[in-house]
């Protein structure tokens, strides 16, 4: 009920200031009087009031009625002063200020002139205001998202370091097998794939792992991430090698050990059927 009473009391009043811009003053009052009649229906609404005030106050003046045109802006002072509103203070003030200063009572024009200062002070201050709690507002907000972006971020991180963890283990686990299998013959090709493919999952393992302190460190400097990044590398390249030349000799000395025990058996099988075949002679 109280947002129909004061969609149809704004409707009035938008027409009687309309009515007033097209000098049918008689019209605008009505329209201004059927408004106040409206919101007078609920007392919550009394800043409206005051601005339907000014504009009869205004029809009036135009209608040269000294009399009304002082009531009617008084009143809307009076109403937006009891209900401390700043805008309609302001409105209302300003309009007695221009009216006494015509009227050249100085005055109640400089009087009318400070409140209106004053009021103007009050909106720009409470704006102010606003703005600084609407940027206060903003700002959490962007914090908030910071951190839940970070903590996904951070998420995403560590689910990737086990998943590194247990690629390499994977593939360290293959390397050992391979190593201490006594029947297989690897291919030394196998172990340089292997070797390679452990070299890039330790060296993702590393970045992911230290990203978040290198990134502090090097304030987000692509360049610095980007030659620390070398470093590790140049570090962990001869490692490698040196670590797939190990594998390598100590699977070659396997490799041969296995041919070798696999010669003997077929020779003592061979040596074992020749007397074989002698007996039946």
């Amino acid at each position: 009920k109280l947002g129909r009473m004061s969609r149809v009391a704004l409707a009035l009043g938008n027409m009687g200031h309309i009515y007033l811009k097209r000098h049918e003053y008689d019209l605008a009052l009505n329209y201004y009087r059927l408004a106040i009649q409206e919101l007078n229906k609920n007392d919550a609404d009394q800043a409206k009031i005051s601005e339907l005030y000014i504009g009869m106050a205004r029809t009036f003046n135009e209608l040269k009625k000294a009399d009304s045109t002082l009531y009617y802006a008084r009143l809307a002072y009076r109403l937006a002063a009891e209900n401390y509103s700043p805008q309609d203070i302001l409105n209302s003030s300003d309009y007695l200020y221009q009216y006494y200063k015509k009227a050249g009572r100085t005055d109640s024009a400089f009087y009318y002139r400070e409140v209106s200062l004053a009021a103007k002070d009050s909106l720009f201050s409470e704006e102010k205001e606003r703005t600084i709690q609407r940027l206060t507002f903003d700002e959490q907000v962007r914090q908030q998202e910071l951190v839940a972006a970070e903590n996904q971020r951070a998420y995403e991180r560590r689910q990737n370091i086990q998943y590194a963890i247990a690629a390499i283990g994977l593939v360290c686990f293959l390397v050992l097998a391979l190593l201490l299998a006594r029947s297989v013959i690897v291919n030394e090709n196998w172990i340089r794939f292997l070797g390679i493919l452990g070299l890039l999952l330790v060296f993702e393992f590393i970045n992911l792992f230290i990203h978040p302190f290198l990134a502090t460190i090097t304030g987000h400097s692509p360049l610095l991430m980007l030659l620390a990044m070398v470093i590790i590398a140049a570090v962990l390249i001869p490692l490698h090698h040196r670590l797939e030349h190990l594998i390598i000799r100590k699977l070659t000395h396997r490799n041969k050990a296995i041919r070798l025990e696999a010669a003997r058996k077929t020779v003592a099988k061979l040596e074992k059927e020749e007397e074989q075949d002698k007996q039946k002679e």
